[in-house]
């Protein structure tokens, strides 16, 4: 989630194609955003990708949304549903999705890696929507953890997304050109070669279910060569249980003919494998631990047999084909981070590296521009490359003796170092550091700073983009002490702070106490919090900053609380137009990175004295209904707005079957007075099934009418004379009349207050529902 910025394609608030109401920002990149949208008539969330202006003259970055869009013609729950594809007057292209309130899969694996029954109900269920894909000859070619998005958090409830670069196959078109589009990691060789049909998305569905399992992606090596080679070779799965372990060879198996024709046949398979009981005494396995091999458990009095040799090597690519292939490798910059794979023919689980679940910030290219926020459904984040030119290092360092001859440590390049502190206070840090006085004064500082952190380690390394990289770190998480939660990322010369302050004063407080560091590419974007706002605590705060009465705070999207970059929208009374200033300048210091937006009316003294009695949120099922007498049809008024000679008409409009209680009527108007349309001297009754008429589902009461009626001396009718200001109207819904003695017509709003005061404190408010509406009269 992103703060608003002047920058953005739509403004918070912006109506989009008539249709979708802007709520708030979800991500950024280079050359677009994404927003969560509010169908206006349905109230549905979606989501909105939008391209700039500046770009859409890119054929493939247009042909990329135009080919997501095309994917509408899908229509199955594992299966993101698009909706439109449209064009602001400014050329901005945009995008509308469905908007799925849910976690992507990496960022599950990371925390909590699958369980193998949780795994295989998982496959089967993406296999579903792949199957309607794979109908409709559509070809995913990007599927990957960060592609799939659990609805609610559920692993029954998967959403595969991100049909950029997917690939019809009733034609040869393919929106990148000839080029290999994908992720090298889940890519199988025939893709990685230009060669691409439906089994392609199953292998990477295979690499994709593995890393779910052991909480990362296989390790395919760390140049081309080794890339080429171990694509070639069948992956080590031994640790898994079966069936998994059997559904998962298949799956990744590096010839395309051992693998399921399509996803038809995947689930067809999965349910035989399923169905098949497990051979006496077969291990169970569990997912891999950070740092280590699966552990293996073995039933009650049995040892565990040894693990089998891995399948025999494949041919491995002609040096032809490596060449080739080597060359499409270096013009992307997409190319595999991972260290070099064991001298094993088949690859053994890769170990994971303290940090490792932290979300890398800068080393990230958008398919639609560089750098920018992680945008869940966006589809816009690519990994960068990572080479190390060196040994691999030690994955459980021990502290160097000193001194240490830097010419001896390896290359590192790109330079990274990851250091996080997670909103449960939890540190992570990881990479590189050129000398270990620096890294031991890193952690030293960690440990002291953060009680309870785990002791941190950093590998020596070559190619650190300063000289002085350890002192500006240094100083830089001693000017973000204050932060709630923050995450710094270094990449070659690259700096990104991301953070969480509690308040705007504490990010102003941050911000101003950063250290210089112009040598560095540095990039800060400190959201202002609080991350957690209640829509309770926040109208408890407000309630009386208006003076005339209690501010109400509309509802937020979800639940009761206001997220991130959420637009809060409060309305009320005020007395006078400058109190909207200082409203405005109370609330904003309470919502954070919020969008404010406010609803006053200006209300004269003597309404206020009144409107300030009643109930902060009044809670009813009926309104308060104007419409214009004096003609046939007698229309709605909705704005409440009338000029001179207007013949206002007023109802109070309930469900039929609302039959219980009295009603009490008043208007207050601008010159102090309070008239009582219901009940007075000459229309007493007040119980509501006496009152009125029933209109199909519907009970109207009129209490102000049509001037032609006005022969009948029981009603009340009106009409706009040159005075100019506000008159509300409120409606009271009680158990019992809410006045014991009748009121005169007429009311100083003086005594009704006091009268009103005193049947609150006697409790006849107590359980009342009431509804108010202004006429605003104008002379113009």
């Amino acid at each position: 989630m992103a703060a608003p910025s002047d920058q953005d394609v739509f403004a918070i608030g912006a109506l989009v194609n008539n249709t979708y109401r802007i709520e708030r920002v979800l991500g950024r990149g280079g050359m677009g955003e994404v927003y969560l949208a509010r169908h206006e008539i349905t109230e549905r969330n979606v989501a909105i990708k939008a391209l700039k202006s500046a770009f859409t003259s890119n054929d493939m970055h247009v042909a990329l949304m135009r080919r997501e869009e095309a994917v509408s013609a899908v229509n199955h729950p594992v299966v993101i549903r698009y909706i439109d594809l449209g064009r602001t007057e400014n050329g901005d292209i945009y995008l509308i999705m469905d908007f799925v309130d849910g976690e992507p899969l990496d960022k599950r694996m990371r925390s909590r890696p699958l369980g193998a029954d949780e795994a295989v109900a998982l496959c089967r269920r993406l296999a579903e929507g792949l199957a309607v894909c794979h109908s409709q000859g559509v070809i995913h070619r990007d599927l990957s953890p960060d592609n799939i998005l659990l609805r609610g958090g559920r692993l029954d409830q998967p959403v595969i997304i991100d049909f950029g670069i997917a690939k019809d196959t009733g034609s040869d078109q393919t929106v990148t050109g000839g080029q290999f589009a994908g992720k090298y990691k889940y890519a199988p060789m025939e893709q990685i070669q230009g060669r691409v049909d439906q089994r392609s998305d199953l292998y990477a569905l295979g690499v994709t279910i593995l890393a779910a399992v052991r909480g990362q992606p296989p390790s395919f090596g760390a140049n081309d060569f080794e890339l080429m080679q171990n694509k070639a070779l069948p992956l080590d799965l031994s640790d898994l249980p079966q069936p998994l372990q059997a559904l998962l060879a298949e799956l990744t198996d590096p010839e395309p003919s051992r693998r399921p024709n399509d996803a038809a046949a995947l689930i067809r398979r999965i349910d035989q494998l399923t169905a098949m009981p497990l051979p006496p005494g077969d291990a169970t396995v569990v997912a891999a631990p950070p740092g280590g091999d699966a552990t293996v458990f073995a039933p009650a009095g049995q040892t565990v047999p040894p693990r089998t040799a891995p399948p025999p090597q494949a041919a491995a690519p002609t040096p032809g084909e490596l060449t080739a292939v080597s060359a499409l490798l270096n013009s992307r910059p997409e190319a595999p981070a991972a260290p070099p794979p064991p001298p094993e023919t088949a690859r053994k689980p890769e170990k994971k590296k303290s940090g490792g679940g932290m979300v890398t910030v800068l080393v990230a290219l958008l398919v639609l521009g560089g750098g920018g926020f992680g945008i869940w459904q966006s589809g816009l984040l690519t990994p960068a490359p990572e080479v190390i030119d060196g040994p691999d290092p030690d994955p459980d360092p021990k502290p160097d003796p000193e001194p240490v001859d830097s010419a001896s440590l390896p290359q590192i390049s790109p330079y990274r170092v990851e250091i996080a502190r997670a909103e449960d206070g939890t540190i992570t840090a990881s990479g590189h550091l050129p000398a270990a006085a620096g890294r031991d004064a890193i952690a030293s500082y960690l440990s002291r700073a953060y009680p309870g952190t785990p002791e941190v380690h950093f590998d020596l390394g070559r190619g650190a983009p300063s000289e002085t990289l350890a002192d500006d770190l240094l100083a830089l998480l001693r000017a973000i002490e204050p932060l709630s939660d923050w995450q710094v990322a270094i990449s070659d010369r690259g700096l990104v702070l991301e953070g969480l302050a509690g308040s705007t004063g504490i990010r102003d407080q941050v911000t101003a106490a950063l250290p210089d560091l112009s040598a560095y590419a540095f990039t800060a974007d400190i959201t202002a919090g609080p991350r957690e706002l209640s829509r309770a605590g926040l109208a408890a705060e407000i309630a009386e900053l208006g003076g005339c009465g209690p501010l109400a705070v509309d509802r937020p999207l979800q639940g009761n609380r206001f997220a991130l970059g959420e637009t809060v929208r409060i309305s009320g009374h005020i007395a006078e137009p400058p109190d909207e200033a200082r409203i405005r300048r109370a609330i904003a210091g309470r919502i954070g990175d919020r969008t404010l937006s406010l609803d006053l009316a200006v209300l004269n003294p003597s309404v206020c004295s009144v409107k300030r009695l009643l109930p902060p949120e009044p809670a009813a099922d009926f309104a308060i209904w104007l419409g214009y007498g004096g003609v046939t049809d007698q229309p709605e008024n909705p704005t409440g707005v009338y000029t001179v000679g207007d013949n206002p008409l007023i109802d109070i409009r309930l469900p039929a079957d609302k039959t219980w209680g009295h009603l009490h009527v008043i208007a207050v108007d601008l010159d102090g007075l309070v008239y009582h349309l219901l009940p007075n001297a000459s229309r007493q009754e007040t119980r509501i099934e006496e009152l009125g008429e029933v209109v199909r589902s519907e009970r109207r009461v009129r209490v102000a009418y049509d001037n032609a009626e006005r022969t009948d001396p029981s009603i009340i009718a009106f009409t706009i004379d040159e005075s100019s200001g506000k008159t509300l109207v409120i409606a009271f819904h009680t158990q019992e009349q809410l006045f014991p003695v009748p009121r005169p017509f007429e009311d100083p709003t003086a005594a009704f207050a006091d009268a009103l005061e005193e049947r609150r404190v006697a409790g006849a408010l107590r359980g009342a529902e009431i509804v108010t509406k202004l006429i605003d009269t104008r002379t113009d």
